[in-house]
């Protein structure tokens, strides 16, 4: 029980990590080209 909650948590705070650096990149690719390549791919996919 106590090892499947410690793998639980470490899954979450490595999900939390990707989602965190995913952010990271697009917030330093909006400083730098001054667009948000979110916004743009959901534009197009639109």
């Amino acid at each position: 029980m106590t090892v499947h909650v410690v793998i639980s948590y470490s899954c979450a705070i490595f999900i939390q990590v990707i989602v965190l650096h995913q952010n990271l990149i697009q917030i330093r690719t909006i400083a730098l080209t001054g667009t948000d390549p979110g916004l743009l791919s959901r534009h197009y996919w639109r």
